[in-house]
């Protein structure tokens, strides 16, 4: 439903909101070096990508989860004429160049721009994100969990558990793997 309001024209009308949705390209080779997607120097290199794309387009808000980082920008922002080659490339550009830098190798980004009228659409658009976040972090724990108990490989036990929906992982975490996800794991890891 989120994929009707991509901006596929030229420029941005000016009473549109403009969300940036930016995802690292090579997130499974990136993570491999972290051990896991919830390592804390991750989330502190996606987290400065994300303040240097705020600075960088007078953002209001950024969100980040998993190898996404989401900024919403002003209705009044007018650099580059709102044109969306522009913003595409230089979002792209910039979150690429910032956390490579961190990384100590080159990483690349995609950039997507959402545009929305109304308030309401930029909040259902955070909410969306917001879902996601929960839904990979429920899997990517059930992975985890179900790999130690059963004593498998993360490709075995991710191929088992595809496919399942999020509350059957979320009670096969609570009843089997007697994990409770909202008592203990930090809340960045279930909302980004």
């Amino acid at each position: 439903y989120m994929k009707a309001f991509l901006i596929e024209v030229d420029q941005v009308p000016d009473e549109v909101f403009i969300v940036l949705k930016l995802k690292l390209r090579q997130f499974t080779t990136a993570v491999k070096i972290f051990k896991s997607p919830f390592s804390y120097d991750y989330r502190n290199m996606m987290c400065a990508t994300a303040e240097a794309l705020l600075t960088e387009f007078n953002g209001l808000y950024a969100e980040t989860h998993k190898d996404e980082i989401s900024i919403l920008l002003p209705k009044s922002y007018t650099q580059f004429g709102r044109r969306t080659f522009q913003l595409h490339t230089l979002a792209a550009s910039t979150a690429s160049s910032v956390f490579s830098l961190q990384y100590g190798e080159k990483v690349q980004f995609d950039a997507e721009l959402y545009g929305f009228y109304f308030e309401d659409g930029v909040f259902d658009y955070f909410r969306w994100r917001q879902a996601d976040a929960e839904r990979f972090a429920v899997f990517t724990h059930a992975v985890t969990n179900y790999k130690r108990i059963k004593k498998i490989s993360t490709e075995k036990a991710e191929k088992a558990l595809k496919g399942r929906s999020t509350n059957i992982l979320m009670w096969w975490l609570t009843n089997e793997a007697k994990v409770n996800l909202n008592s203990s794991t930090p809340l960045w890891h279930r909302r980004g």
